[in-house]
């Protein structure tokens, strides 16, 4: 969905900073409330599973749930942000408007691996011992991908406008000789 007005610019942002901010308050809740709660570890719901594994498991729900809708809300925040972009820059191709909007989400995956990375083990650790360095590794390595295809594009959108600079400089030496 393509975002046209700055009105529904307007309704998102409020819903991605509070989307954010809940992550931001799950993480710490479930970094240092849920330890306290480890007595709860003794009571046994269902088939082996204690209560306390199932708060754990309800917080990474939630979690994955709030990055889920952190997508859904800068996705199209991202699209309204090339598009007025490419309006406001004359003589862009269309190759280098989906190259922008590359980098643009390589950005936003960082972002979204580092919120995974960051929230997620905290109260899966409570329930499989090791997670913590398993999802770090893991996530160490999307981010080196992402950022070696930010920088892969990059480089292309830069060696492309500097050899067109580089054409046009030379062209207007030639004209200027003649």
């Amino acid at each position: 969905m393509l975002l046209k007005t700055l009105d529904q610019l307007r309704e998102r942002a409020p819903k991605l900073i509070t989307y954010f901010l809940l992550i931001i308050i799950f993480a710490l809740v479930s970094n240092f409330v849920l330890p306290m709660m480890s007595f709860l570890n003794e009571t046994i719901i269902f088939s082996g599973i204690t209560l306390y594994q199932a708060i754990n498991l309800f917080f990474i729900a939630g979690i994955l749930f709030l990055i889920f809708q952190i997508w859904i809300h800068l996705s199209p925040i991202l699209n309204f942000f090339i598009e007025r972009f490419y309006s406001i820059l004359p003589g862009s191709k269309k190759v280098e408007k989906s190259s922008i909007r590359r980098i643009l989400y390589d950005v936003a995956y960082i972002i979204i691996v580092i919120l995974i990375v960051t929230s997620i083990p905290i109260p899966l650790s409570h329930i499989i011992e090791g997670i913590n360095n398993i999802f770090s590794f893991i996530g160490l390595i999307v981010i080196f991908l992402l950022l070696f295809d930010l920088g892969k594009t990059s480089y292309e959108i830069l060696s492309t406008k500097i050899e067109k600079l580089n054409e046009k400089i030379s062209s207007s030496k030639k004209e200027k000789k003649q």
